[in-house]
């Protein structure tokens, strides 16, 4: 059978499995249903010859899966394949195995038993658990962000012009292809559909009817049963589940974002069943691709694609549960953001920041529930109050003030509890008190000064300056509390800064700072402090601005972990690159590492920013280009503010490096934006007054295509000689103290590790063999040294090793993830000493010579750093994984040659 030439996407796959060819008998693609499992299978199976398919979908009782395999083999009889088999060299390929999966795995297990050339690659939406099975996970298409040629909108082009529809990708439509194809998860099925609908809609119009999708994309009638529609493809999997799992699988439909097994639990369960059930529950549902796993925080999260989760809520209406599920999802949602939101006044950790942005799309929907169905805003109120570390802290503050108009105009209700009193109240009522009560009458509620100031936040922020000065203003006047009135006196600091009243806006900074010393507000009295930098910056007080940088991030590292950290190493850079820009590189360089470690994809677009602007000024325009254009990448998912500040300094970039692209439409386009975001304020008083940018006056572009231009600028100045270098080509190289990985698409930068050096030289010398001696820089081979670990030495492991075991439980007690992770790390590597230190009958063994030393010392360091690329990169730690071979001699051989940019 000969490969599917419109095989779209999965160039990397077909790498691995060319790769597993000779090491693995048998290989298992699993994967959601629609991803592409037996398309990338037959593609495989048209690469290879002696190659046998059997379609299993066609059989529908497992008896019949012996004679289906015979068959496919050329043989009359089960009994006469095993005997033909026995001297044969073949590739077997058993496509669609979940419906007789026992059945199927029986057929392969005698096959590889009774034929030792014979190898078996399957296709599962569950694995077939057999002996020795290696299973790859076949994820869903990466869509991109409508800037570039994404796989899925390949497929999504190619599949509507073979409908008979050619879409034409103009800046606008390009957006809203990628849009379509991220709302449809990237799966293949899904796509493919979606453009079947073409010749009759618009892909807007597609788009804009996707909340009936299971209704809407319905396919050929003579396509396979359980690929004629998104119904059908998900019913394959759903009619396969206990009734228990199917009811719980039904349940998690209200669920919009991540979750955890104990919000499962909570949301999920039936009466009696305890968390270890529910884990039964979730791992059923995993293996059958029904579930996505992530982990992020040192937690393992869950997720359901969109389209499996407007399933189950179809499922979970037709129950008749959906109102009482939701509220169990509502309370639930209302308590984990109370949690968050009242520990994270004393701490921000990686853990915490985790969970916050898992919650951030259920807080959303939940609040949509509360402002239809509650009589009170207490639960409103809550909800809201996350956002502001979840989307307004990450650039997302244009939907945060668009739902905080809307829950600060839900409750007029002049009887309300408290209102009376309010506005009898003594105080001076201000102009904006008097105002505000007319509109908003909950001021007394005391929820309402806080969600007024996060929606001031979000409104100066989004770039709404009028509305967030009068909101400001409201929230401090009715503040009682400390909380509330911190987040005022924030908003209005940053309202002054972004009008140019430096000296006030020091005051203001002062005022903030001493309150939140007063109310021991720890991550808060950093932040003021590097937004007091700012300040001293923008008012040109620059030495006295280095000096509160430097120690605002003296504090924010102490916060091991924290995007707080982060934030202060930026400032730090930023205000330090106007005295000693060289001295802000390894500062700045230090924000894309913290930024990276702790997923805060903001962050690491703001440290790229300012490195390509560092760049710039020193006339290295090659990776100022390449840096921008990694900030741009990141930009561009979140919020205009961000991709606006980034225009400005391509514009200054394109004028340096002398090219001749029309920059007007760049410095229009970045002008048009009256943002008050704090990176931008914070570029403004430091790099961009080296820039000397002037705006221009002419009329601003549509961002798409400024963006557009953009990248044209950048790819062009990256390549001067002429030379096409694809922004995510694969790359492994050093910048700094950081290193660019770009693989298959994606491209991720991560601190510098050992590990990543011996990577690199292995990379460089693909297919050769490196001596472990050579990549430790060993010279000669000493002798062994003894024993490798002594009894003493011993002893102390042993004990060490039970008092972290202690450590671990107590911190998964009390959801202490970052203590959890610490405690799990260190007892691994003990646990991995001793192990190694151990022979055979326990009897200690001794420690090589140098090479030995070298040849664990290098084994140790290539695992961990292909560990730390597997969580940041999953297909480059799945590739090297795959090519990279340890010992006393190590290489790089990978399946098919790779171009590196080292």
């Amino acid at each position: 059978m000969r490969a599917d030439p419109s095989l779209v996407g999965r160039d990397t796959e077909l790498a691995t499995l060319a790769g597993l060819a000779g090491a693995r008998r048998l290989v298992t693609i699993t994967g959601v249903g629609g991803v592409g499992k037996t398309r990338l299978a037959l593609a495989v199976a048209g690469r290879t010859p002696h190659a046998a398919v059997c379609l299993l979908a066609r059989q529908s009782r497992p008896d019949q899966v012996p004679a289906a395999v015979a068959e496919s083999l050329g043989y009359p009889s089960w009994d006469a394949a095993l005997l033909g088999l026995a001297g044969s060299s073949a590739l077997l390929v058993l496509d669609n195995c979940e419906h007789v999966l026992d059945a199927a795995a029986d057929a392969v297990e005698l096959v590889l038993a009774t034929a030792p050339g014979v190898s078996v690659l399957a296709t599962s939406r569950e694995p077939l658990a057999v002996p020795d099975e290696h299973v790859l996970r076949l994820e869903p298409l990466a869509v991109g962000d409508g800037h570039t040629a994404s796989p899925a909108v390949q497929l999504f082009l190619a599949r509507a012009a073979a409908a008979g529809s050619a879409v034409e990708l103009d800046v606008d439509s390009a957006t809203t292809v990628a849009e379509l194809c991220r709302r449809l998860d990237g799966l293949p099925l899904a796509i493919e559909l979606a453009a079947a609908r073409t010749p009759t809609l618009t892909p807007a119009e597609i788009l804009a009817h996707l909340d009936r999708r299971l209704d809407l994309l319905v396919g050929h009638r003579r396509a396979p049963a359980r690929h004629r529609s998104l119904q059908a493809m998900v019913d394959w999997s759903y009619e396969r589940l206990d009734p228990a799992t199917a009811r719980f699988f039904a349940r998690l439909g209200v669920a919009e974002g991540r979750f955890t097994a104990e919000a499962a639990h909570a949301v999920g369960s039936e009466p009696g069943e305890d968390l270890l059930d529910v884990i039964g529950h979730l791992d059923r549902l995993v293996a059958r691709s029904l579930l996505q796993v992530h982990r992020r925080g040192g937690r393992t999260w869950y997720a359901l694609l969109e389209t499996i989760r407007a399933y189950a809520r179809a499922k979970l209406v037709a129950n008749g549960e959906f109102g009482a599920v939701t509220t169990r999802y509502v309370d639930w949602t209302v308590a984990q953001c109370r949690d968050v939101t009242a520990r994270s006044w004393r701490s921000w950790s990686a853990g915490l920041a985790a969970t916050a942005d898992a919650l951030r799309h259920d807080v959303y929907d939940a609040l949509g529930y509360v402002l239809a169905h509650d009589e009170r805003p207490d639960r409103a109120f809550a909800l809201y109050g996350i956002l502001w570390g979840a989307d307004v802290h990450h650039g997302r503050a244009r939907p945060v003030a668009e739902w905080g108009d809307r829950l600060l105009a839900r409750w007029p209700d002049l009887a309300h509890a408290g209102w009376p009193e309010s506005a009898a109240s003594p105080r001076p009522r201000t102009w904006s008190q008097g105002t505000l009560l007319a509109r908003w009458p909950d001021l007394a509620h005391a929820g309402w000064p806080e969600s007024a100031g996060i929606a001031a936040t979000a409104h100066l922020v989004a770039g709404n300056r009028a509305r967030g000065v009068e909101l400001a203003q409201a929230a401090a006047d009715a503040a009682d509390g400390p909380t509330a009135a911190f987040i005022a006196r924030r908003a209005l600091l940053l309202a002054r800064l972004a009008d140019g009243a430096a000296d006030a806006a020091l005051r203001l900074a002062d005022d903030a700072l001493a309150h939140a010393r007063e109310q021991d507000l720890s991550p808060w009295r950093v932040e003021l402090a590097s937004i007091r930098a700012i300040a001293l910056a923008a008012a040109g007080r620059d030495a006295d601005a280095v000096a509160a940088a430097r120690a605002a991030h003296a504090d924010g590292a102490a916060m091991v972990g924290t995007v707080l950290a982060a934030w202060c190493a930026l400032v730090h850079g930023h205000v330090l690159a106007l005295r000693d820009p060289e001295a802000a590189r390894p500062v700045l360089a230090e924000v894309v590492a913290r930024s990276d470690a702790v997923e805060y994809p903001l962050g690491r677009g703001l440290g790229n920013r300012a490195l390509g602007v560092l760049d710039l000024l020193v006339g290295r325009y090659e990776p100022a280009a390449r840096s921008l254009l990694a900030a741009l990448d990141d930009f561009v998912r979140l919020g205009d503010a961000h991709v606006r500040t980034t225009l400005r300094s391509v514009a200054a970039l394109a004028r340096a490096a002398g090219h001749d692209t029309d920059t007007s439409g760049l410095r229009a386009a970045a002008a048009a934006s009256t943002a008050a975001d704090l990176s931008d304020l914070l570029a403004r008083a430091t790099l961009d007054r080296r820039l000397g940018d002037v705006p221009d006056p002419g009329p601003a572009p549509p961002l798409p295509a400024a963006v557009a231009t953009a990248r044209e600028v950048l790819a062009a100045v990256a390549a001067p000689s002429g030379r096409t270098e694809h922004p995510h080509a694969p790359a492994f190289r050093l910048e700094g103290a950081v290193w660019t990985l770009a693989f298959d698409g994606t491209t991720v930068r991560l601190p510098d590790a050992k590990g990543f050096h011996d990577l690199a030289a292995l990379l460089a010398g693909a297919g050769r063999e490196i001596h472990c001696a050579e990549l430790m820089d060993v010279a000669v081979d000493a002798p062994d040294t003894g024993p490798a670990l002594d009894a003493q030495a011993r002893r102390a492991y042993e004990a060490r090793i039970v008092q972290l075991q202690g450590e671990l439980v107590e911190a998964e007690d009390a959801h202490d993830s970052e203590a959890a992770d610490r405690a799990r790390l260190e007892m691994d590597l003990l646990v991995d000493h001793l192990t190694a230190a151990t022979g055979l009958g326990g009897r200690p063994r001794r420690s090589g010579g140098s090479n030995e030393r070298a040849r664990s010392a290098v084994r140790w360091r290539i695992r961990a750093a292909i560990d730390r690329i597997d969580d940041a990169h999953p297909a480059l730690g799945r590739h090297l994984r795959e090519a990279v071979r340890t010992g006393t001699w190590c290489s790089y051989q990978p399946g098919r040659p790779v171009t590196w940019r080292l």
